[in-house]
C-alpha cells in the first residue's frame, strides 16, 4: 500500500510496511484519510534536549536538516504538536484517550537509504505523559543515519519522488531549520486502498 503526498516542491510516494508495523500504519493511514497531513508545513524544531551533537537529539523536535532528514505531521507547525488517531477520534468526542502510542520498532527496518519513512517518537514527560508516536513523522534525506535506528520507528521508504527530496534537502533555512520557503504538503491520497486500513 501507498501513499501520494501531493507537496509545494513536488510529489512523493511512499510505500509502507503494513505488514511489519500495522498499528503504525493504521494511524498513519486513517490520519491521510481525515486529511489532517493536509497543509502541513515542514516546521521548525530545536533539539531542546541538550546535548545535541550531529543532530541527534532525544527530543522529536527536528525540521529540514540537509543530508539529514526533513520533518513533518505537526499542524501547529511548532515541533510539539500532533497526536494519533486514536487521540484525536477522542477528543473530537469529548473523551480522552493517550496522545501517543507505543512505537513498533522492527529491527530490520533501519535508517540506512535516503527516503527511509519514519514516526518520530516523542520522548515522555513525567510520569503522566507516556511518550510514543502521534502523527509527526520523517523522510531521511541522507544515507547511513542508522544511530536513529531503534530511537525512531521506520515504517515506510520513499518509492518516487527523488527530485523532490533533492529540493526539499536544497532549501535555505533560518537558524532554528524552520524552510525560508513556504513548504507544505497540499494534498494526501492514499494509493490501492485495501482493507482493514481505509473504512
Amino acid at each position: 500500500m501507498s501513499v501520494l503526498f501531493e507537496t509545494s516542491l513536488g510529489d512523493i510516494v511512499i510505500d509502507l510496511e503494513t505488514e511489519l508495523c500495522p498499528k503504525t500504519c493504521l494511524n498513519f493511514l486513517k490520519l491521510c484519510k481525515v486529511y489532517y497531513y493536509n497543509l502541513n508545513a515542514f516546521f521548525n524544531g530545536k533539539c531542546i534536549y541538550p546535548p545535541c551533537t550531529n543532530h541527534v537529539s532525544t527530543s522529536s523536535t527536528w525540521a529540514v536538516s540537509k543530508d539529514f532528514l526533513a520533518q513533518v505531521g505537526d499542524p501547529t507547525a511548532t515541533g510539539t504538536g500532533g497526536e494519533s488517531i486514536w487521540s484525536l477520534i477522542a477528543s473530537q468526542k469529548g473523551e480522552t484517550a493517550q496522545r501517543y502510542f507505543t512505537p513498533e520498532f522492527v529491527p530490520r527496518l533501519k535508517h540506512k537509504q535516503r527516503g527511509t519513512v519514519s514516526m518520530a517518537v516523542a520522548p515522555a514527560v513525567g510520569e503522566e505523559h507516556k511518550g510514543g508516536c502521534g502523527s509527526q513523522f520523517f523522510i531521511t534525506l541522507g544515507d547511513n543515519i542508522e544511530y536513529l535506528d531503534m530511537k525512531h520507528a521506520v515504517f515506510g521508504h520513499v518509492v518516487e519522488g527523488f527530485e523532490t527530496l533533492d529540493k526539499l534537502n536544497e532549501v535555505f533555512v533560518d537558524q532554528d531549520g524552520r524552510p525560508l520557503k513556504d513548504v507544505r504538503i497540499r494534498h494526501v491520497e492514499i494509493l490501492g486502498e485495501q482493507e482493514p486500513y481505509c473504512r
